[in-house]
């Protein structure tokens, strides 16, 4: 139903995730002379950072990245990002995250419900969010890289990612739904990368 509410009003829908990145991951395998300890060498420093991103059915992604954990203001800041660019309405579906919940949030959306609507997957389901799947591959195609050793590094290695996949992501049309109310959980969705 979020699909027929969102082609009646002309809204393109945006699957949305978070997540973290880290400078001191150990990757791949080692190997030893028989008999000694393998030794692999990591980053000293340790430096992450976080990144909120969405993708559309036609692989459109948008993200930003950001220092500490996902707050109120950073996910209203993504959101006015996100509607200011958009230029149509945004269906917005998130899992259940505290933050997506929190009393800011809710406050700062009433009074923009002409602009962005904003539906929740249901608890323990992120193979049903596609912006998921992208924070996977992500994760995989940042760690086939060489090691950052320095916190600009790792915010380096994730544009030239989100810039390749835009193109690449297809998603299928999910599911008619029962209710197009964004206050109501979207219990249902099985969209998959084709």
């Amino acid at each position: 139903m979020i699909a027929a509410c969102a082609k009646v009003e002309g809204a393109e829908i945006h699957w949305g995730g978070e997540t973290g990145l880290r400078g001191d991951d150990v990757r791949g395998r080692s190997y030893a002379a028989q008999g000694q300890t393998p030794v692999v060498r990591v980053n000293s420093k340790r430096h992450g950072l976080s990144i909120i991103s969405t993708v559309t059915k036609g692989g459109t992604m948008r993200w930003k990245i950001f220092d500490g954990a996902l707050d109120a203001d950073i996910l209203i800041d993504f959101m006015k990002r996100l509607i200011r660019n958009a230029g149509r309405k945004v269906y917005l579906i998130l899992d259940n995250l505290r933050v997506h919940h929190g009393m800011p949030v809710k406050a700062w959306l009433a009074p923009h419900k002409d602009q962005i609507e904003v539906f929740y997957l249901p608890g323990c389901s992120p193979e049903s969010n596609p912006g998921e799947m992208a924070n996977a591959d992500l994760k995989q195609a940042v760690r086939k890289l060489a090691p950052a050793r320095t916190k600009l590094q790792l915010v380096m290695s994730c544009p030239p990612f989100f810039i390749f996949q835009e193109p690449m992501v297809s998603i299928k049309t999910p599911p008619r739904q029962n209710c197009c109310r964004p206050d109501r959980t979207w219990s249902s969705l099985s969209s998959r990368f084709m």
